[in-house]
Formats: structure tokens, C-alpha cells, sequence
């Protein structure tokens, strides 16, 4: 009789109510029930477990320090040790290089058409209407360029050393390039047989390890489809 009486005191009473829901929905939606927190965990992805550092990359990198510093202990004017470095540096660079061209003569008998999908700014003339190049292609060049890599080192420490008789180039080819070759996932393929998910293309870049090397491929993949880019809206003004 109340409220029918006073319409307006009936009003407030609806208003009042009103806001107490509000309310209530605002504290429920900040402070989730039991069920609704249970729900939360289990949609909530699972953390991934820390990687262990690989020990056998990161010993690579220190491994020229107690190889410099026991070169450093020899004497390299001395005719015997002289003629040793020349000869095991021989033998390095013809093992390697013959390695090389064992693994490219594999490749291009496998003759393999599958498909590698983004090769890479490097496959940018070889590349497909889809944008793809063959195994065979990818693998070729992939292993002419460690080829190249070796070539160089051979002949830049050969010169150094024929030229100022500075064993370090040397000690450094002998040592750091039979890890370069030993990287190339081309040579575990075709001439060891192996496979599994690793060995998927596309492969890490060589010298993926050295930040300088990584940083050049990078800027030099930004350079490509800033270009690409730039053909494309010229091609579309044109047209």
C-alpha cells in the first residue's frame, strides 16, 4: 500500500535495486568464483621449461683460446714445426674440400624436386612463381656457399702466413673450419644418411652463432622486401 501511495517512493526502491546488481555483477566479474578460477588454470598454457644451453656451441666459442694460447708457447721458426702446420693445414683444407664436393655431387644425383618453402632473400632469382625452390637447388647452393667460406679462409691464411709467417690463420682454418663443414646439415644428409626434424629446410643460416653474421642477414632480408615493396606499388601505379 506503501509504494501505491508514493510512486516516487517506489521509484527509489527500483533504482536502489538496480545499482545493488551492478554492483554485484562488478565484484563477481573482479573476484571470479571457484569454478570460474579453475577454469582460468586449465586454459592457461603451460610453461615451457627452460632450454639447457647447448654445451657443445658454447665450448665452441672458447675453443680458440687454449689453442691460441699453446701456439703462442711454440716456436713457429723452428723448420720442423714450420713444415707440420703447413702440412696438417694441406691436409685440413683437401679433407674438407673434398667433402664438399663428395656431398655436391650427391645432390645433384638425388636430383630431389621437392619444395622448400622461404628459402631465403639469397634464393630471390631462383625462386618459383609459388615462391619456392627444389631441395636439390637449396641444398646445391647452400653447400657452395660453406665451399666459398673455406676457399676463402684457405687462401687469405695461406697468403698471411706466406707473407708475414703468421701461424694463426693456420691454427685457426685447421681448427674452426672442420666445424663450419661439420654444421652444414647438407653433408649429414647426403652423406651420412640421416634425417629427422632437424634436418628440415629451411636451415639456420651459416655463422648462425655470430651475432655480426646475423645481423647482416637480417638487414639484408629487411633491404629485399623493402624492394619488393617498392616494385609492387610501382607495378600497380603503372597499371
Amino acid at each position: 500500500r506503501e509504494t501505491r501511495r508514493h510512486p516516487f517512493k517506489m521509484a527509489l526502491i527500483e533504482e536502489a535495486g538496480e545499482a545493488q546488481g551492478h554492483a554485484h555483477a562488478h565484484t563477481h566479474g573482479d573476484k571470479p568464483c571457484s569454478g570460474h578460477d579453475n577454469a582460468a588454470e586449465k586454459a592457461k598454457p603451460a610453461e615451457k621449461e627452460p632450454e639447457m644451453p647447448d654445451l657443445f656451441k658454447t665450448a665452441r666459442q672458447l675453443v680458440m683460446l687454449p689453442v691460441l694460447y699453446f701456439s703462442n708457447k711454440m716456436d713457429w721458426k723452428n723448420e720442423f714445426n714450420s713444415l707440420a702446420l703447413q702440412v696438417a693445414f694441406s691436409v685440413v683444407a683437401v679433407a674438407l674440400f673434398a667433402i664438399i664436393q663428395l656431398t655436391l655431387i650427391k645432390i645433384a644425383a638425388k636430383k630431389d624436386e621437392r619444395r622448400v618453402q622461404n628459402p631465403g632473400f639469397k634464393f630471390k632469382d631462383k625462386l618459383a612463381e609459388d615462391g619456392t625452390v627444389s631441395y636439390q637447388e637449396y641444398d646445391s647452393a647452400r653447400t657452395q656457399e660453406v665451399r666459398l667460406q673455406l676457399l676463402m679462409s684457405a687462401v687469405i691464411g695461406a697468403g698471411v702466413y706466406l707473407k708475414w709467417e703468421m701461424a694463426h690463420p693456420l691454427i685457426a682454418m685447421c681448427v674452426m673450419q672442420p666445424l663450419s663443414v661439420y654444421d652444414l646439415p647438407a653433408v649429414h644428409i647426403h652423406l651420412l644418411g640421416k634425417t629427422g626434424p632437424e634436418y628440415e629446410r629451411p636451415w639456420a643460416s651459416a655463422g648462425g652463432d655470430n651475432p655480426l653474421a646475423a645481423w647482416a642477414e637480417k638487414k639484408n632480408e629487411e633491404m629485399a622486401a623493402e624492394q619488393d615493396k617498392t616494385k609492387t606499388i610501382e607495378k600497380s601505379k603503372d597499371e
